[in-house]
């Protein structure tokens, strides 16, 4: 229907579209060519295929980069340094959502956290332990562990993140007039799911529900963070930093090995790199993610011990003024708890944030 709505100048958006020059403007006006003729209230369908193609693109693509490098033998290590720093850019530039005209958020990122359990569990099971098993602690904690990790990772992605049901809508309000009375923000009022928020509580656009102390929308889990899986999500991202440190004293016991066996004089690293590109390529990957995991957890950490969470953590006021050691107390309270204690909502209208 909205296809048909004509502006004051009365022109369609596909009138509209085709005035446009760029490439995204003839692939738009392609797609409403073709919706404009079907029936008025019929909605395109999602491409689920398309869905699960985007989801483990990073780990096929991953794996053929893997397999074109062991072609090239000794020169593997330079194949891996070229063409993983465009498999990045080419996932690092997706948008949210996958399509224009699609509501499904886009999985890329899911798939590339993705990617990195899978290549980081079959490099570490098909290379690094069968040199050392069974005799060697590391590899045992580290086969362990991983595990646990994928547990946790499966956890992460099926618990309830907090979403607001029309029970818990905040019984003070009954229309808009209530909020402007009560001195409250007419944001409050949820056009899309027709709900009163209660306090620390947001509409994610890419979920398409409210969540309860709403903390971030993680691309990288595909899914909201918010008061049901809050805790479990830092839980979650400790055992990813530990699995990573785990994985590269693991890569480097390895290659010290083969080293140390064939010249004590560390001579060879550079030629070991080249034909050991798999395990090197994986341990930067690593290194790299666990740099990003390391903010990330300062961030949140920072975000809990103000009492609040890190989209609305600007509200509260008084959390530099407690010391470091009653910090660090919120913290461990809320994780071994999974609760917090947070204040009164009051958020001002020219908020700058990131809404998705």
């Amino acid at each position: 229907m909205v296809l048909h709505q004509k502006n004051y100048s009365g022109l369609t958006p596909l009138d509209l579209c085709r005035r446009g020059k760029t490439f995204r403007h003839q692939q738009l006006t392609k797609l409403l060519k073709r919706y404009i003729n079907e029936p008025i209230h019929h909605k395109p369908s999602e491409s689920h295929g398309l869905y699960y193609w985007t989801l483990f693109f990073p780990s096929i693509s991953g794996a053929a980069i893997l397999l074109i490098a062991a072609m090239f033998g000794g020169y593997g290590g330079l194949i891996c340094a070229v063409l993983f720093p465009w498999l990045a850019r080419s996932i690092f530039t997706q948008y949210y959502r996958m399509t224009t005209y699609q509501r499904l958020a886009n999985p890329i990122y899911l798939g590339t956290l993705l990617a990195g359990v899978i290549h980081s569990l079959v490099c570490f099971a098909a290379k690094l332990v069968p040199s050392v098993w069974p005799t060697s602690t590391l590899a045992q904690v580290s086969l362990v562990h991983f595990f646990i990790l994928v547990s946790l990772f499966y956890m992460v992605l099926t618990q309830d993140p907090g979403i607001l049901d029309r029970a818990e809508s905040d019984p003070r309000f009954s229309c808009i007039a209530d909020l402007v009375e009560n001195n409250q923000s007419p944001h409050r009022f949820c056009s899309y799911c027709e709900l009163f928020q209660p306090d620390y509580t947001k509409h994610c656009k890419l979920c398409e529900v409210c969540i309860k102390d709403y903390d971030h929308h993680c691309l990288f889990l595909n899914r909201c963070i918010g008061q049901g899986n809050h805790r479990l999500f830092l839980v979650f991202i400790l055992s990813m930093v530990t699995a990573h440190l785990l994985f590269i004293a693991s890569g480097i016991s390895y290659l010290y090995g083969i080293t140390f066996e064939e010249s004590p004089t560390f001579s060879p690293w550079l030629t070991l790199v080249g034909e050991e590109f798999w395990v090197v390529a994986l341990m930067v990957m690593n290194g790299l993610t666990l740099l990003w995991e390391a903010w990330l957890l300062t961030d949140q950490f920072d975000a809990i011990a103000a009492r609040t969470t890190t989209y609305f953590r600007h509200i509260e006021g008084d959390a530099r003024e407690r010391s470091l050691g009653q910090r660090w107390l919120v913290v461990a309270a809320f994780l071994l708890e999974g609760r917090r204690s947070v204040g009164s909502r009051q958020i001002s209208e020219d908020k700058t944030s990131i809404d998705i």
